[in-house]
């Protein structure tokens, strides 16, 4: 997961679209003037496209990749999540769901199938995906919003999820050798943020193994660049004058920093396991360099 900056959207003009805000204006109306239930599902169904028209804006805002899982969404349909579910809340079932926010683009999300659906993967048989999950800390439910309110009283709720729109969440997730996803903070020392953790892993359907494989060639691609700049580094310490020593280093480097650039595949990972050699090597200066230099 990597930190999505939705006033890259704002600052565009004409955003939202002019028409389209038009349409979402006459669509909210009728959404206020009917019942809950089945009407309403009715309405988000006819007028689906709406938040359809947006997605290529929300998955360019990532490279096209998920904002959750970051895998690549090239020749995937990829899901314009309600991060609020707008029809009903799998913690709450007397809870008609956010369906005021159905059409509120700053609660869209641009999501892959495998975090956004309900999948079984066939490696594990464990069933993971957003759908309609929205737990909140401690399962505390006098905490959640009921009706229709202004987008910032939202904040008050105290979500479980991780957000890939607030900037302190991809933090707070790291991975491990084998691909496993996992907390980067101490349950003892931060049990809330470790218990947000666990559940996005299980929610958003992170331990994927499909996923944990890709994350284990990750891995060994950084650990085997690492020793090739070090192979470089000795070669070059040996001898100042040794072009092929420099050239080796530089390759290593520029190789690393595109497994943790923005747009690369997994690139928050890439980030983990660069910076899991950087501590237990606290004099790679260069390792902290890259990490600061490449976003």
């Amino acid at each position: 997961m990597r930190y999505i900056n939705m006033q890259r959207l704002e600052v565009q003009d004409n955003w939202p679209p002019k028409a389209w805000l038009e349409r979402v204006c006459k669509v909210e109306e009728e959404l206020r003037k009917v019942a809950e239930g089945e009407s309403r599902s009715a309405i988000f169904k006819k007028y689906s496209k709406l938040w359809s028209e947006l997605k290529e804006d929300y998955r360019q805002l990532s490279h096209g990749k998920c904002w959750y899982c970051e895998v690549c969404t090239d020749g995937m349909r990829g899901d314009m999540d309600h991060h609020r579910p707008k029809g009903g809340v799998t913690e709450n079932p007397a809870h008609p769901g956010y369906w005021w926010l159905a059409f509120e683009w700053r609660n869209f999300r641009f999501s892959c199938e495998r975090c956004n659906s309900l999948l079984k993967d066939p490696a594990t048989r464990v069933v993971g995906g957003k759908q309609n999950h929205f737990p909140l800390v401690n399962n505390d439910e006098s905490r959640r919003v009921l009706d229709i309110c202004s987008y910032e009283d939202l904040f008050d709720e105290d979500p479980l999820l991780l957000d890939p729109t607030n900037p302190g969440d991809p933090q707070l997730l790291t991975f491990q050798p084998d691909g496993r996803p996992g907390a980067a903070i101490d349950e003892a020392t931060a049990p809330i943020d470790h218990q947000r953790v666990s559940a996005s892993i299980r929610i958003y359907n992170f331990g994927h193994e499909v996923a944990n494989r890709k994350r284990r060639i990750i891995y060994v691609f950084i650990r085997d660049r690492i020793k090739d700049h070090q192979k470089h580094q000795a070669m070059l310490a040996m001898d100042r004058t040794d072009t092929a020593a420099r050239l080796g280093m530089r390759s290593a480097v520029e190789a690393i920093s595109q497994k943790i650039a923005s747009d690369a595949e997994y690139s928050s990972a890439a980030r983990a396991y660069l910076d899991m050699f950087r501590r237990d090597e606290p004099d790679w200066s260069w390792i902290k360099r890259l990490l600061l230099t490449v976003s």
